[in-house]
């Protein structure tokens, strides 16, 4: 049985002195781009800028086949806002300062990612969910990966999935109890991405969408994370009847009930959103700015107190481990975001606004339908393998202010945010679907349309007429 400290914490692949660089570079964009906020100092955007394409340059090389996808469209959109714009200047720069805001915030949150996966509390927790009879399992798996993803991001899944199949020899397909806790893992990460304010989609989808105030959208999105949670607790829960109910199925024993553990958990949580809220009113800062100040500050302390405070440990153990492998590691998912914010400016500068809501008002489309088709469009495109950031990105470029249509902003932005979820939920072409395939030793297709299609129908469904009822209740 594996213990919390045989679980582990960090991985060390070999480094090569490219992605001591590259940790090196987002590491100081990070800390550049929060004081930068803090401070107002404009001229730090100067250095700042030449590290993001210094970024860019060594992803063309060592990325993923998405990152540089996104980072040859960035060129793309260089050359023609240079050659289509009036004044292209003014437009690229402020692509580049919507690209480093991404950079740093993202930085700052993988930050967090590396102490939480080395936390033996949150390991605890994992050995006591994983060790429930099936179907509670399924629920709790579910509940707990949507609260530690708030923390741990990604390494939510990682944790779960490490647990649940710590004696599964390789090459040995998932049994009944793997493929619950897979489909609990996935359905219970998702929803996380709509209302946490360390999560990307909520900061991209305020940013870029005009009149939006993301103050009143986020207490809407965790109500309608709360339904999809409710949803997927009653699909988990039927799938789960039926399969056997013995705790022994991961190979793990029922573990007691590790309340100190969750006790700390939940007040971890509460002081990191009570502090985000408190800087963020105290300082007139955004929500962004404070996060990639905050974070990293949080996670240092965090890793301090698990090293007993030997400043020596933490820095050749963790923060070693943050700049030669959790930064390059995720270098690739953070240059999509980073390049989705840059072309954002150039795409808005060469969309007719004015022609297109001239074309949705003089042909009378309403609201809900640019709504359906929006939210049928990101999801749709994203199954086969259209990442939603551009999807999202062009969907706001399309519509330009909602306002002007007579689509209230708040709706927008819940209609993407919703989509945005479902994609990572169920898009094979994920980082979510192909983590959790990859350790639970399943195809992402497989685990996105065969294990998970009828609960993909239910969610579609579900989006369409909620649309549907708000236009015509509202």
């Amino acid at each position: 049985m594996p213990t919390p400290s045989a679980i582990p914490a960090a991985s060390r692949p070999n480094v090569t002195p490219l992605t001591w660089v590259l940790g090196g570079l987002l590491l100081v964009n990070m800390i550049m781009v929060g004081v930068q906020g803090w401070f107002g100092l404009e001229w730090l955007l100067y250095p700042s800028a030449i590290s993001l394409l210094a970024v860019f340059g060594i992803v063309l090389f060592v990325g993923g086949r998405v990152s540089r996808l996104f980072v040859w469209l960035t060129i793309a959109g260089v050359i023609i806002t240079l050659l289509v714009i009036d004044e292209p200047g003014p437009v690229i720069w402020d692509g580049i300062k919507r690209g480093l805001f991404f950079q740093g915030f993202m930085a700052s949150v993988f930050t967090l990612q590396e102490a939480a996966l080395r936390s033996r509390m949150l390991q605890r927790i994992g050995l006591y969910l994983i060790g429930q009879p099936i179907q509670r399992r399924s629920i709790f798996v579910m509940l707990g990966t949507q609260v530690m993803a708030v923390m741990m991001n990604l390494g939510s899944l990682i944790l779960i999935g490490t647990i649940a199949t710590a004696n599964k020899r390789d090459g040995e397909p998932p049994d009944a109890a793997q493929r619950q806790v897979a489909l609990s893992s996935v359905r219970g990460f998702a929803p996380s991405s709509m209302w946490s304010p360390l999560a990307v989609p909520p900061i991209f989808v305020g940013t870029l969408l005009p009149g939006v105030n993301m103050a009143h959208v986020m207490p809407q999105a965790m109500l309608i994370a709360a339904l999809m949670l409710l949803s997927a607790g009653v699909f988990t829960y039927l799938g789960g009847r039926g399969s056997a109910t013995s705790t022994d199925m991961t190979g793990l024993p029922r573990v007691a009930l590790p309340w100190a553990s969750f006790a700390k958990l939940a007040l971890m949580i509460t002081l990191i959103f009570a502090a985000i809220k408190f800087a963020s009113v105290t300082l007139s800062l955004s929500i962004a700015t404070v996060v990639t100040l905050l974070i990293p500050l949080t996670s240092l302390i965090w890793l301090a107190v698990q090293c007993r405070g030997r400043l020596n440990d933490v820095v050749t153990g963790p923060i070693r481990n943050i700049i030669g492998v959790r930064l390059p590691q995720q270098a690739s998912e953070t240059t999509v975001f980073v390049a989705a914010g840059l072309l954002g400016p150039m795409v808005l500068a060469m969309v007719p606004f004015d022609a297109i809501t001239g074309f949705f008002m003089a042909n009378h489309v309403s609201p809900q339908i640019i709504a359906i088709v929006v939210f049928l469009a990101t999801v749709g495109l994203s199954l086969v393998g259209v990442n939603a950031i551009l999807t999202v990105t062009v969907a706001i470029a399309l519509v330009g202010d909602p306002a002007a249509i007579g689509m209230e902003p708040t709706f927008y932005a819940l209609v993407l945010l919703s989509a945005w979820s479902l994609c990572a939920q169920f898009s094979p072409f994920t980082a979510t679907t192909i983590v959790a395939g990859r350790l639970f030793g399943v195809s992402p297709i497989t685990l996105s349309f065969r294990w998970n299609g009828a609960y993909l129908a239910f969610c579609v469904l579900s989006g369409v007429v909620v649309i549907v009822a708000h236009g015509i209740l509202f």
